[in-house]
């Protein structure tokens, strides 16, 4: 019987949070569904994981620049889209900037 009623009173309290995001969050774009929140959060992965691979010296600058360039390009159909992962890999660079020292050299 406790069992569940604790269950019933996390689904209460679960249920009742707001997933809403907070406006204030995303500096330069705001995304219009779920797909681009997604799309923002997958583009910031990866300009981090391109940084921290670069910052240990396990890709060179040159293999970076082309990666991120055809990423970049595999959205230019879609202004859109565009727009949502070029703003969202550089706020995941510019983030991990903010991080540690090692990172600064992350600019491309």
């Amino acid at each position: 019987m406790y069992k569940k009623l604790v269950i019933f009173i996390f689904f209460i309290f679960s249920a009742s949070l707001s997933n809403k995001l907070k406006a204030d969050y995303f500096t330069n774009i705001n995304p219009k569904d779920s797909s681009e929140f997604f799309l923002y959060g997958a583009s910031i992965g990866t300009s981090a994981t391109l940084c921290e691979l670069f910052s240990n010296s396990l890709i060179s600058y040159n293999d970076v620049k082309e990666f991120k360039k055809n990423y970049l390009d595999n959205f230019s159909d879609n202004e859109r889209l565009s727009y949502v992962v070029t703003e969202a890999f550089n706020d995941g660079l510019s983030e991990m900037r903010k991080q540690d020292d090692a990172y600064k050299n992350c600019d491309f």
